[in-house]
């Protein structure tokens, strides 16, 4: 043949290796609900970079693309509720970007097992600290609250912070997986609240909106409850709450009341039982057989305080014929000077008739008082030391019933009143009596002189 045999002076040969990649989690003994992260493993020998498709199949066929296009090695927090419970199989793609000779590697893993409750519960929260209308002296508060789901989901907290409550919720909240934040801002009001949401719905703010204040030097008054004692039982179905507020700024206190046979009412504070808001540290209420729950929250017109005695308990039992006794006059904590009348009523019910009320001052001995129905005794405060007093009454039936002891505390201020200008006084006296006697004395040495010389 005339034509020429071709000379071959080189040859190019392009190739790929295979990638491999290799599925890590979940696996067939994964009983999986609510988030879950799916993870592998992917290598490719001659260091091509990969990329990722996640794909999910039921038993049907029925498949759903849940990520394309992924050059990380895990999907996280995929909502298993998405698909409906059942065993299902997972594959991996894995591309290599060889422009030449492109490969593809997958691996799959079924016969896991999605399920999830059928009913959700929505989730819960409730606002811990700082305590609704507390002042912080700083500039930044540290937010605290709780979270429950019935369902153990895994939850996701909406944080609204911001100083308009109308329109607390339409703000842009903070989204946060824990259950604390550090909120700092200028001086001034803030209200919150946190919204849990379980990845399927929101739930609610049990505690409602919280308020708290920033830059202010307060400091929150307290309460402790005087009567009736914890847990005692009362034979009257009248009965006078008794109390003492402290405040260490010296504000003026009103108080807040509740008063409830629901425990958990008194506790929560609810506006069901709150049953009065005043300025003085008693209150006479008229109830029906039962037990009842009470405590006493007061405020100082910036916060609220708090009760050192917690919430108190006591028992209205009248198996018959009672008395009662009430102090009108003078209010609790009174400042007096001199004479001091103690003013109030008796009356007696189931054909109980009252005899006599009978005064002590300080755990003294019983004296009688001036009246029955309508009562009064005269303490001449004089005779007491300046500073707090205790007055007690109760009055006795003519079968010798007692009623409820009842209490109110005064304060004397006499003898600091006088003790300045006693003194002086008595010091001029002994000198303008002093120069008499000297001169009386003179004028008869002279008369005596006269008549002698």
């Amino acid at each position: 043949s005339d034509v020429p045999t071709p000379k071959l002076y080189g040859v190019n040969i392009t190739y790929n290796l295979l990638q491999s990649v290799a599925l890590l989690s979940p696996t067939t003994a994964n009983s999986l609900s609510g988030n879950i992260t799916v993870r592998w493993n992917g290598t490719d020998k001659d260091g091509d970079h990969l990329r990722y498709t996640v794909i999910i199949s039921d038993a049907s066929g029925a498949r759903w693309n849940m990520v394309d296009n992924t050059t990380l090695e895990r999907l996280d927090s995929w909502n298993t509720r998405a698909v409906p419970n059942g065993n299902y199989k997972i594959t991996v793609y894995a591309y290599d970007d060889n422009a030449a000779i492109p490969l593809i590697a997958n691996t799959s893993q079924d016969g896991f097992i999605i399920h999830n409750h059928v009913t959700d519960h929505p989730p819960i929260s409730l606002l811990v600290s700082p305590f609704d209308g507390l002042g912080v002296d700083a500039l930044q508060a540290n937010l605290e609250w709780k979270g429950d789901d019935q369902d153990n989901d895994p939850l996701t907290y909406y944080l609204f912070i911001g100083r308009d409550k109308d329109n607390l919720t339409k703000a842009t909240p903070v989204v946060i997986t824990t259950r604390f934040y550090n909120f700092s801002g200028p001086e001034g009001t803030y209200y919150w609240t946190v919204i849990p949401n379980d990845g399927i719905m929101n739930g609610s703010c049990q505690s409602g909106i919280w308020s708290f204040k920033l830059g202010t030097i307060n400091h929150a008054p307290n309460v402790l409850l005087l009567l009736p004692q914890n847990a005692t039982t009362v034979k009257d179905k009248n009965v006078t709450l008794g109390w003492s507020g402290t405040d260490p700024d010296n504000d003026p206190l009103i108080y807040f009341v509740y008063l409830s046979t629901d425990i958990e009412q008194v506790r929560a504070r609810t506006a069901a039982s709150m049953i009065k808001e005043t300025n003085i540290t008693s209150l006479f209420r008229s109830l029906d057989k039962g037990t009842y729950y009470w405590t006493v929250i007061p405020n100082d017109g910036k916060v609220n305080g708090t009760t050192e005695s917690g919430v108190w308990s006591f028992k209205i039992d009248i198996p018959g014929p009672y008395v009662t006794c009430t102090i009108t006059s003078p209010q609790n904590n009174t400042k007096v000077t001199g004479k001091l009348t103690i003013e109030g009523t008796a009356a007696g019910g189931l054909g109980a008739v009252v005899r006599a009320v009978t005064v002590r001052v300080d755990g003294g001995a019983w004296s009688t008082a001036t009246g029955t129905t309508t009562w009064s005794f005269s303490i001449d405060t004089s005779k007491l030391s300046d500073g707090q007093h205790k007055v007690e009454a109760q009055s006795q039936s003519d079968k010798g019933l007692l009623s409820t002891t009842v209490l109110i505390v005064f304060t004397a201020r006499n003898h600091s009143q006088h003790t300045q200008v006693e003194a002086p006084y008595c010091s001029w006296v002994f000198i303008v009596v002093a120069i008499m006697a000297v001169v009386v004395v003179g004028k008869r040495f002279l008369d005596s002189s006269k008549r002698h010389p």
